[in-house]
């Protein structure tokens, strides 16, 4: 009785010293895992850098690229482009902007510098130019003969003819003499001179006929080759102000070879040089309107 309870005791004892052990080396490990965790981490200047290369942002790499260029966004708000081709009632100005070149220049063509020949070229490649034709016309009284150029007008709201050139018989070598553009638009005396300067000569002339009488002014910038001139009705008596207004279809404008004595006999007007006075600034018609002898008093009618 007494050995066998010996043996219980000392195999309960052994069992109890085995948990024990399993116990110990658990709780070992756990000490061990929980020093491991809680070991802190040493940061260096190397772990800093692949630290913060870890997280950037995926954007960053626009930092490698050209500086930003607002146009790419701007391009996708802004309105609908517009248009700089000039409207229809705009391009017949251009010659008081000095575009494409200042007077007596005409769309590329210069008088007493451009050839026939160069402005029959230049006007062919004008898209504002259709049909630009090249005759020949002779004097049966003098026995000369000039050569002239004529065109239409691709944009233009009226049936009027483009205008023509004129210059000497041989197109090749002949100088531009003239150039009369046809525009059907009206343009006012103060604008032409704020461009180009004061003119040089007025001829305004009174005509009595015997079914119908009109004024007639004509205005000459011989240094700038320009001559512009109209008529008008006999109740609307013009005034030689900046508001003297160039209106169509009596509406005439001329660039001629720069020179007082340049420009050619004005079909018009018969002996225009006798006519002209000198400019002496803005006046009343009949301060500029001339009598000569035997021309029939008209002045005193205006």
């Amino acid at each position: 009785m007494f050995i066998q309870f010996s043996g219980a005791k000392y195999l309960f004892l052994a069992v109890l010293l085995w948990l024990l052990l399993v116990l110990e080396a658990c709780t070992s490990q756990d000490v061990n895992n929980a020093s491991i965790q809680s070991t802190p981490t040493i940061l260096n200047a190397a772990t800093i850098t692949n630290t913060a290369n870890s997280i950037k942002p995926s954007i960053s790499s626009a930092s490698s690229k050209a500086p930003f260029d607002p146009s790419t966004v701007v391009t996708t708000l802004s309105s609908p482009l517009v248009t700089s081709t000039l409207a229809v009632p705009d391009w017949k100005y251009e010659w008081l902007q000095g575009v494409p070149c200042l007077v007596p220049c005409w769309e590329g063509v210069t008088p007493g510098k451009t050839t026939m020949q160069e402005a029959l070229d230049s006007l062919k490649q004008n898209p504002l130019v259709a049909g630009a034709n090249i005759s020949l016309s002779s004097n049966s009284e003098t026995g000369s003969s000039h050569t002239i150029i004529d065109w239409d007008w691709t944009k233009i709201s009226s049936p009027s003819p483009g205008g023509y050139i004129d210059g000497g018989s041989e197109l090749a070598s002949s100088k531009v003499v003239r150039i009369t553009p046809s525009y059907n638009a009206p343009y006012k005396l103060g604008d032409v001179i704020k461009m180009y300067g004061e003119p040089t000569y007025v001829v305004a002339d009174y005509r009595k006929l015997e079914n119908d009488s009109y004024y007639a002014v004509a205005i000459t910038f011989s240094a700038q080759g320009l001559f512009l001139s109209y008529t008008a009705p006999a109740n609307k008596k013009p005034t030689i102000n900046a508001d003297l207004t160039f209106e169509p279809p009596t509406a005439r404008l001329i660039f001629f070879v720069p020179g007082a004595e340049a420009f050619p006999k004005i079909p018009f007007y018969d002996g225009y040089n006798k006519y002209r006075k000198p400019w002496s600034g803005y006046n009343t018609f009949d301060f500029y309107c001339r009598d000569l002898p035997g021309s029939g008093n008209y002045c005193k009618y205006a």
